[in-house]
């Protein structure tokens, strides 16, 4: 980022050329936010699913909750994706 304190070239190139590279930087910045926007819409999509299969299991098979070591395992995998 640029000191503010700088005054503003009195060139109209070198305003355009500015200006450009502010918007450059701005587009970078966008397009990364919407990256990461997708990425956590993609991980929420994904948990959903992994919640419904879980569901799905534990109706299957409810002895699979009582055994110890499986209770564990499946409560490890709902805290993972909660």
């Amino acid at each position: 980022m640029s000191d503010l304190t700088e005054p503003f070239p009195d060139d109209v190139e070198a305003l355009h050329a500015l200006l450009r590279g502010a918007l450059s930087k701005l587009d970078v910045a966008i397009a990364e936010r919407d990256a990461a926007v997708l990425e956590r819409d993609r991980a929420l999509e994904q948990n959903e699913l992994f919640r419904h299969l879980l569901h799905q299991l534990r109706r299957a098979h409810p002895r699979l909750c009582v055994r110890p070591a499986l209770a564990g395992g499946l409560y490890k995998v709902e805290l993972a994706i909660a």
